[in-house]
């Protein structure tokens, strides 16, 4: 059902909890496994200094270095016997995302909560809240501590997905093995 999931990892401590979900539901439904990373574009203002434009240069290679890193970390905590592959994109996190996913590679999606406050979610949509509702593919949102959820959108629903996800339960939100 799950065979080929892709996880978003950041650059911040809270995404190794949806990492380590994402392994654990591409291992139980003996599928693959693709860690994407996107980065921020830095750009500099064409017209301005020649330092602007070093900089930005710079910057830009130390994202993409970090990138690199987060992403072997992440490689280390996969068991070799789970097919892997990475993607390390820049630009816009919602448009490379969206672009992966409409490219029909990938049936599910792992991703972590923004760890808002509800009535902050209500006053402004986050980024899993746009990413429940316009995903082509089910989303399995992971906060930073307890039960997990999965969202199927429209779109998702008119691609067929389905939205069977065995849990655990002991109810820590973990899909079983």
């Amino acid at each position: 059902m799950f065979r080929n999931v892709l996880v978003g990892l950041s650059l911040t401590p809270r995404s190794e909890r949806p990492l380590r979900e994402a392994i654990e539901l591409a291992d139980q439904h003996h599928g693959r496994l693709t860690i994407l990373t996107v980065l921020p574009e830095c750009r500099s203002c064409a017209f301005g200094p020649i330092e602007t434009c070093t900089a930005a240069r710079d910057v830009s290679d130390d994202l993409w270095r970090t990138g690199q890193a987060a992403q072997r970390a992440a490689l280390e905590q996969v068991p070799a016997c789970l097919p892997v592959s990475t993607l390390l994109l820049q630009g816009s996190a919602w448009s490379c995302l969206m672009r992966e996913l409409r490219g029909e590679r990938h049936d599910s999606l792992v991703v972590g909560a923004s760890g808002r406050s509800r009535l902050s979610r209500l006053l402004h949509r986050s980024f899993d809240d746009r990413l429940t509702r316009w995903s082509p593919v089910p989303v399995l949102v992971v906060p930073p501590e307890g039960p997990t959820d999965l969202y199927v959108s429209r779109a998702a629903r008119r691609r067929g997905a389905r939205t069977r996800l065995a849990r655990d339960p002991r109810g820590s939100g973990a899909p079983q093995r």
